[in-house]
């Protein structure tokens, strides 16, 4: 429990160090835990478009390629969620 505490620590230093400071850049952290929650969020992506009557849309997104699917899905939570929240961050 003590490791987890020192390794919450050293994230947190980093986080809030300044600029000039941080070992990863400004949005090195934050880049990747969008990109790691995109990862997450396709499968249920994915049951939610099972689940809609949205029929003509879901065909036109079934059919695309797994990795345009991807793509577009990475893309799209980088601009919706990510941007928005990096305009707002301290």
């Amino acid at each position: 429990m003590r490791r987890l505490h020192e390794t919450r620590l050293k994230i947190r230093s980093e986080l809030e160090a300044p600029p000039a400071l941080r070992k990863f850049g400004s949005g090195w952290i934050s880049s990747m835990l969008v990109q790691v929650l995109t990862w997450l969020s396709f499968m249920p992506a994915q049951t939610v478009f099972k689940l809609t009557a949205w029929t003509e849309f879901r065909a036109w997104v079934a059919a695309l390629p797994f990795l345009i699917q991807l793509i577009a899905i990475m893309f799209l939570t980088d601009e919706l969620i990510a941007k928005p929240l990096k305009t707002n961050a301290v």
